[in-house]
């Protein structure tokens, strides 16, 4: 048995171990080739001090372990050590060709914001599973809701996903972990509720009644109409209304949103899918509001033309002949809301009822309650699945689920009597 090897302070160096001139240490194997390879390290386990002028890094063993894995895998260790989630993060954005600007602006935002402070320059296999949950859960306890962390979840896993297949880490440390915070009921979203029938026409004779607010009408007819998304919507022209036909062209998007270089503007961008483009008929009264709004363009003059990525002619525009922001549709939606529900507080106290109040709507209600009261009416999930440009025919099956459950009672009502049971 050969003599055991110590190191200057004394402790047995296992094989492939080496202490350096400089009081780093080295660690020698071969390759599934057969090559001989080599790593080293400032210090030879965790409890090693850093040395004076050196950067800090794994210590040699925690390299040893991560190479006997890989070998015992029957594959090469990466040829560089220590990628931090950063590089991993850049390489997975190079590879990304799937998907939107608006939506890679989302990735990258989110990422900046949240995960780079926190793992950005950590070495890709250091990160741990306990790691990314508790980076969750302090997320939780600031105040973000779990859609955010599932907003977080989709590019985080599969940029984890793209170090494994490049043999960067040998397992994906987010795996399974979002599915854990959707198991509570006390932390899931809050789901999206259409307007009541009762609440619908309740929001329409006040805001249609309203001096200070009726100027807002066509949009929201627009948007109960037709479900269209609020990008869609905004990003309008009457190059997309076919009046003689009688039917909407989505085909565009209006984004207004931190772009590739930094800055916060409008851009176009493609539809959600390509599902998104779609012609949507229009009701009567959607034409009705629209052609009201076109018989008005004159309005606007030239000079005041928005120009947006080679769009113009906006249907939707203020006085000023602008396009209209996400932002500002929704404080006015708040404003009708709140003035609303404070008149019926009002009124509900002199009749001595319970207040009838609206929730607090926004766009999102308009989509959804569009949808709810198309799914109440057409049974065609092709259809409903159609018009409202949705990719994934379970998507559509989850709405139309959703929109008709309450209609249960009724169907079973209208089948009292109808055949034998007994």
């Amino acid at each position: 048995m050969g003599k055991e090897r110590l190191d200057s302070k004394g402790r047995v160096l296992y094989p492939g171990e080496s202490e350096r001139k400089d009081g780093g240490y080295a660690y020698r194997y071969y390759d599934v080739d057969g090559v001989r390879r080599a790593v080293y390290s400032n210090r030879l386990t965790e409890d090693d001090p850093l040395l004076p002028g050196k950067k800090d890094g794994p210590y040699l063993r925690e390299l040893e372990a991560r190479i006997q894995q890989h070998l015992a895998m029957g594959h090469n260790p990466p040829p560089k050590q220590n990628y931090t989630l950063d590089e991993v993060w850049h390489q997975f954005l190079k590879l990304k060709c799937d998907i939107s600007e608006d939506t890679l602006v989302s990735y990258i935002y989110l990422y900046n914001k949240h995960v780079r402070p926190k793992f950005g320059n950590r070495p890709v296999d250091s990160i741990r599973y306990s790691d990314l949950k508790t980076f969750f859960i302090e997320l939780l306890k600031n105040g973000y809701k779990v859609t955010t962390l599932n907003n977080i979840s989709i590019f985080l896993h599969p940029t984890f996903e793209f170090a494994v297949r490049e043999g960067y880490i040998l397992v994906n440390p987010s795996k399974g972990l979002i599915k854990e915070f959707n198991k509570r009921k006390d932390w899931a979203p809050e789901k999206q509720r259409a307007l009541t029938i009762e609440e619908q026409n309740a929001f329409l004779e006040f805001v249609g009644s309203s001096y200070r607010y009726r100027h807002w009408m066509p949009m929201i007819t627009t948007f109960l109409g037709t479900g269209m998304r609020l990008g869609e919507l905004i990003g309008l022209t009457w190059n997309d209304v076919d009046f003689a036909k009688g039917r909407i062209s989505v085909n565009h998007t209006l984004q207004y949103k931190t772009s590739l270089d930094g800055k916060t503007r409008f851009y176009i961008s493609s539809p959600k899918s390509r599902a998104g483009n779609r012609e949507i008929p229009m009701l009567k009264d959607v034409k009705d509001a629209l052609l009201g709004l076109y018989e008005r363009r004159e309005d606007f003059s030239a000079a005041a033309q928005t120009s947006i990525d080679g769009y113009t002619d906006f249907v939707f525009r203020d006085i000023n002949g602008n396009v209209i922001s996400p932002a500002r549709i929704n404080y006015a939606l708040k404003k009708i809301t709140c003035e609303y529900n404070g008149l019926e507080q009002e009124k509900a106290s002199k009749e001595e009822r319970e207040p009838k109040r609206l929730p607090d709507i926004t766009v999102h209600h308009f989509r959804h309650t569009f949808a709810t009261r198309f799914c109440e009416n057409e049974s065609n999930i092709k259809v409903i699945q159609k018009i409202l440009g949705h990719a994934n025919i379970e998507t559509t099956m989850h709405v139309y689920a959703e929109a008709t459950g309450g209609k249960q009672k009724e169907a079973m009502a209208a089948l009292e009597g109808k055949f034998r049971i007994k």
